[in-house]
């Protein structure tokens, strides 16, 4: 790939349904890097659709006026919003004891207590209580008459760390004990919260589940890991393929764009990006991206051009095909 540029002080990249953002510090840059707009309080992406807030107020950003719109405005102060849609608003109230509030069409549909304190929203549909940060216990919370719906605790010593992710009716995610010397990987019943498969690997990495990578096309897992590259079906608890890779290249994230498994690996001169071609499992491009600070990279594709951006010194380099 062809090196274009850098920026720096990019500290997001926003993926929407048509084109990317960049925030930088508190202004929103186009896909070109042209300033269009000041940025609130917080900023992100939900279905494909921008949106930002300041403690009171929830704005949506409309891409055909280049501004951004109010969709909520409230009295109190909160902790934050969740965005389901654009209709549909949870917003964590500060009062005396927080509380999650939901919003319909502007207007409040219930009103419940903030605990616990952590939770994940995936869909409309699913609101996954969790006990706390160090999660070994959720409930599947029914967003209509806000009560529990089902309870799963993982067996004993094991924490879910990551966001669960859905396929068709499968609830699924990885869940770790003593560090990550043992994981426990589990599917579940959407609506019942039956457990369909689950499956336990220890250390090192080829008697692991590397594949957490969906791609929602094929509705198949893809992760390349360390020096092993696997598919695994979410839905049947399968793992589909393994295939051992060059053990000098080590990725530490992976991304799928274009059919393509891409990845960054390495650090300082050794650092290097290329992908797996999704449709023959094969390594179709290594290129070296030799940096000199201890980065990590996120990883953004659009329109034949790469973009990889640094977490820790917020630096954007831009490739094109």
């Amino acid at each position: 790939m062809i090196f274009l540029s850098k920026e720096e002080s990019i500290s997001e990249i926003y993926s929407t349904k048509d084109s990317i953002y960049f925030a930088k510090e508190d202004v929103l840059l186009d896909i070109n890097l042209k300033s269009i707009t000041n940025l609130f309080k917080s900023t992100y992406i939900v279905d494909g659709i921008l949106y930002s807030n300041t403690p009171k107020e929830l704005y949506f950003f409309d891409f055909q006026n280049q501004k951004f719109d109010s969709i909520l405005k409230l009295s109190e102060e909160t902790s934050f919003f969740e965005v389901i849609n654009i209709n549909n608003v949870i917003a964590c109230i500060e009062e005396e004891d927080e509380k999650l509030v939901m919003y319909n069409n502007r207007k409040q549909k219930w009103k419940i207590p903030y605990a616990p304190a952590y939770y994940n929203l995936l869909s409309e549909n699913v609101f996954l209580l969790r006990n706390n940060y160090k999660t070994s216990q959720i409930t599947n919370i029914d967003l209509e008459i806000v009560k529990p719906l089902w309870q799963y605790t993982l067996p004993e010593g094991f924490t879910i760390f990551k966001q669960p992710q859905i396929i068709d009716n499968v609830l699924f995610f990885d869940s770790f004990k003593n560090g990550n010397e043992e994981n426990f990987v589990v599917g579940l019943d959407l609506k019942t919260g039956e457990v369909l498969w689950q499956l336990l690997f220890k250390i090192p990495y080829k008697e692991q589940l590397l594949a957490t990578t969906l791609h929602k096309e094929n509705k198949l897992c893809y992760g390349y890991l360390g020096n092993l590259y696997q598919i695994f079906n979410p839905i049947s608890g399968k793992i589909v393929l393994e295939k051992e890779m060059n053990e000098n290249i080590n990725p530490y994230t992976n991304a799928i764009y274009d059919n393509k498994l891409w990845f960054v690996s390495g650090k300082y001169e050794e650092c290097k990006f290329g992908y797996i071609n999704l449709a023959n499992n094969e390594l179709e491009l290594l290129q070296d991206f030799p940096q000199e600070d201890d980065e990590t990279f996120e990883i953004v594709y659009h329109q034949k051009k790469l973009y990889l951006r640094g977490k820790y010194y917020n630096n954007l380099y831009i490739f094109e095909e």
